[in-house]
């Protein structure tokens, strides 16, 4: 994956590619250093003795073997014969300037490539959880231990202590608080607000805990019982449908036969205020008006919380894919409801997904989902992918990897459909750009 440009020297047929700093040829490079070459290598020397190529990654690896896997021109091994026909005459501190002039566009592209794949990390489940108990969103248990009071949240209890399941099953449904009285002895309560800490996170802070508070912790978890690991708690949390406390209604399209009866699908509270500020704003604003009603009414068995979406905002096909996205760090295209169609577009797919992660504030998804659209580029959507990306409402990250890989593989996009489908806005900026890899000749043919 190399920086390419044209020099004036070598006429429309012939490409540069630097490969790892050093120029491309069918010939090995020198190990020589560009100090050394005046002294000790020919014209002929520097275009025929091969180097190590240096391996350069970016942090998703490299970005060409992510979007376009191993794909090589097919035209490759006559650059090197062009080059090795235009430049064999030449002298070596021309060759020695050339070099040097095609390392620091590779760097420079490197650099780019960087910046480009560069955007803010989506909160992770577990940090999610963490901030979900650290900032007591929408609780609705109270542990009271040593006359201090634990604002929680009843289903991540139920999933993730059997001492606290054992105990809230047998307070009822009605209770809302309960006393804590562990038989392990010298646990303070902040030993057991860390306690809780890691029923939400999955994680002790030991780096900051005294042997003694170690040794404490382990007769807890004696006493306890040690939970699984976080992400697996959670996925059986879905699959389960324990203990839910909610009810998603996606709403039906009246106007088709496929898709007219709604569909309600049973989660957590806890789980819709962790993952995203758009469920937790409402749940919070249904809460208070449950809590300004009950002296009224008196207690009452707690009904689950209905929370009705409509069609045209959250499509109905994408219920599950999207309930299944709040319990877990990843995306299942597999659960896309596709009743009216043969074959689903998974990119189609992502770009309406991503949408609706933007709308909810649910930031996992939307990332997810642009990767899953940069995974799929190919000739045959890369325009539409460019299209949408370039609106307002697109994501500006897949653009600029949209725009990478034309930059790319524009060698093999120039001899397909999909260069007609191509904005001329995009051409321009692609054929202006130093890092196009494809030579004149191919570009112009």
């Amino acid at each position: 994956m190399g920086a390419s440009a044209s020099h004036p020297s070598c006429g429309g047929g012939v490409t540069h590619n630097v490969r790892g700093g050093v120029v491309a040829g069918r010939g090995p490079h020198p190990k020589h250093s560009r100090a050394a070459l005046g002294q000790t290598v020919s014209a002929e020397d520097l275009l025929s003795v091969r180097g190590d190529k240096k391996k350069r990654r970016s942090g998703l690896s490299t970005l060409k073997r992510k979007l376009v896997g191993k794909k090589k021109n097919w035209r490759a091994a006559d650059h090197a014969k062009h080059f090795k026909e235009n430049f064999s005459d030449k002298s070596v501190a021309l060759l020695s300037a050339l070099l040097e002039h095609y390392e620091v566009l590779l760097a420079m592209r490197d650099l780019k490539i960087q910046a480009d794949l560069a955007r803010p990390p989506a909160p992770t489940l577990q940090q999610n959880l963490e901030n979900l108990f650290t900032m007591g969103h929408c609780p609705d248990f109270t542990l009271v231990y040593q006359g201090t009071t634990f604002p929680t949240h009843k289903s991540i209890l139920l999933a993730r202590c059997p001492y606290f399941k054992d105990l809230l099953l047998a307070a009822g449904s009605l209770a809302t608080d309960l006393t804590v009285r562990l038989a392990t002895p010298g646990v303070d309560t902040n030993m057991f607000s860390s306690l809780l800490r890691f029923l939400y996170t999955g994680e002790y802070p030991s780096q900051e805990m005294s042997p003694r508070q170690i040794d404490l912790l382990i007769s807890l978890g004696r006493e306890c019982g040690v939970p699984n690991l976080l992400e697996a708690d959670l996925e059986h949390l879905y699959q389960s449908g324990d203990h839910t406390d909610c009810l998603l209604v996606f709403t039906g399209d009246k106007n088709s036969p496929h898709t007219s009866s709604p569909v309600q699908l049973s989660c957590h509270k806890a789980i819709l205020c962790a993952r995203s500020p758009f469920f937790r704003n409402l749940v919070a604003r249904r809460l208070g008006a449950q809590a300004a009603e009950r002296p009224e009414r008196g207690p009452a068995l707690p009904q689950p919380l209905r929370i009705v979406l409509d069609e045209t905002v959250i499509p109905q096909k994408y219920a599950r894919v999207l309930v299944r996205a709040l319990y877990v760090d990843s995306i299942d295209f597999d659960l896309v409801d596709e009743k009216n169609l043969e074959i689903g577009d998974r990119v189609k797919d992502a770009m309406e997904l991503y949408q609706i992660g933007r709308f909810l504030d649910l930031d996992i998804l939307s990332q997810n989902c642009e990767d899953a659209i940069v995974q799929r580029l190919n000739h045959t959507n890369i325009a539409e992918v460019l299209e949408w990306s370039g609106q307002p409402y697109g994501s500006a990250w897949v653009h600029r990897q949209a725009h990478q890989f034309i930059l790319e593989d524009f060698a093999h996009i120039a001899l397909s459909p999909a260069l007609e489908r191509v904005g001329k806005e995009t051409l321009r900026t692609v054929l202006a750009s130093d890092f196009v890899q494809a030579s004149e000749a191919e570009i112009v043919g």
